[in-house]
């Protein structure tokens, strides 16, 4: 009778590395079912999945920075023109109460008060911040843009800017890397109302007694300060519109690159569930034949 001798050596370190990389395999499975993402950091992606997520992840924080600035702008805007909205209704009172004094000469107003307490409301108005910033200063947003202690005698026909002491530029925002927007007012553009409004209080306050000559002529300045603030409302609508528009565009652009991230950093919960509960089966298996063969000794074969 011939005797055979069997190593069981080289089985049981076999089965022992398959034993460990199904260990690992199932670890990894379960951390993937517990938390639904692939990995917990860069260094457990593929170097494929890595440099695309970085970019992605790159291209998601810009559009989520220019959509906020949009927002930003947005609420800036806003607030310009509700503050226009303000100065035109007062510039509407006066035309009204200009208009009664022309039709009835016997009216006798104290314009010098009216026009002082006009004036600073308009000022006020025209100093309005947001955050700290001084939204009609222009591109200077942090310096006052309104001192009427500057301003200088009235005339009818001079326009006077010497209360302005912003930027003549405006501002403007980067809302995509191809698109900036410039917006808002300049307090001291005299095509924008401001101007005129402002003169035409000065005159009430700096003009006593009135005769009718000068009472029309405020009245016509303030119907041309009316219009020019109805004016600057409707560009200001415009540049909401445009900032809300580039704003919309970054909020659809962040959702798809926020699914990219997600479709690279995810797992499917479902499917990461049966890859657990088949990896731990096979873990079971290997686990079970390894304790047979530990069992075994050289005699069961001889």
């Amino acid at each position: 009778m011939m005797t055979e001798r069997v190593s069981t050596y080289g089985l049981t370190n076999g089965m022992m590395n398959s034993a460990m990389g199904l260990q690992s395999r199932f670890a990894k499975a379960e951390l993937q079912s517990a938390s639904g993402l692939k990995a917990s950091n860069y260094a457990d992606l593929t170097p494929s999945e890595c440099s695309r997520l970085i970019s992605i992840e790159n291209a998601l924080n810009r559009s989520q920075t220019w959509s906020g600035n949009a927002q930003t702008v947005i609420d800036r805007v806003e607030t310009m023109h509700s503050a226009v909205g303000d100065m035109a209704d007062k510039m509407t009172n006066l035309r009204a109460l200009l208009s009664s004094a022309m039709s009835d000469t016997a009216t006798v107003l104290d314009y010098a008060s009216y026009g002082s307490e006009l004036l600073d409301d308009l000022a006020g108005l025209m100093n309005t911040q947001v955050s700290g910033d001084y939204v009609f200063g222009g591109a200077i947003s942090g310096t006052k843009p309104v001192e009427i202690d500057s301003l200088a005698s009235p005339t009818l026909t001079d326009a006077d800017t010497s209360y302005y002491e912003g930027s003549s530029s405006l501002a403007s925002v980067q809302v995509s890397k191809e698109e900036t927007i410039t917006y808002g007012v300049n307090a001291g553009d005299t095509s924008d109302g401001f101007e005129k409004a402002l003169r035409a209080a000065n005159l009430l306050k700096s003009s006593s007694p009135l005769d009718s000559a000068t009472i029309s002529g405020i009245y016509d300045l303030t119907v041309s300060a009316i219009d020019e603030l109805t004016s600057t409302q409707a560009r200001l609508s415009l540049a909401s519109s445009r900032l809300s528009s580039a704003k919309t565009s970054q909020d659809d652009a962040t959702t798809l690159l926020t699914n990219q991230v997600s479709s690279i950093k995810e797992v499917d919960v479902a499917t990461a569930a049966v890859t657990v509960s088949n990896l731990q089966t096979s873990l079971q298996s290997s686990y079970s034949a390894l304790a047979k063969i530990y069992k075994l000794s050289l005699t069961n074969y001889l």
